[in-house]
């Protein structure tokens, strides 16, 4: 797993290795059936979950499409009585304000 960039010519690769120490430290942890990947699905479900633009959340992600960003995004089941929480406010503010 490559993931940060290596500024240092000296070295063979132009990346960080860090599967290994990964790993070892998931392992002295206690830590079973955890990967790196599950962190960027955090990341991708955090962000949707605080309202970022999908399209955001693609790019900070760089996914190759919304569809793949879909896929990551794991929604929380208040997730979907907030949105119509959000709109039923909106229409009383707006009913409030005559407009």
């Amino acid at each position: 797993m490559r993931v940060f960039y290596r500024i240092s010519k000296k070295r063979k690769s132009r990346y960080y290795e860090l599967t290994s120490p990964f790993e070892k430290y998931l392992e002295k942890a206690g830590i079973k059936g955890f990967r790196w990947h599950n962190l960027r699905h955090t990341f991708v479900s955090r962000l949707v979950r605080v309202g970022v633009n999908v399209v955001t959340v693609k790019e900070l992600a760089r996914h190759s499409s919304v569809e793949m960003t879909m896929r990551y995004a794991h929604l929380y089941p208040g997730d979907r009585r907030e949105a119509v929480n959000l709109l039923t406010d909106y229409q009383d503010k707006r009913s409030q304000t005559g407009t």
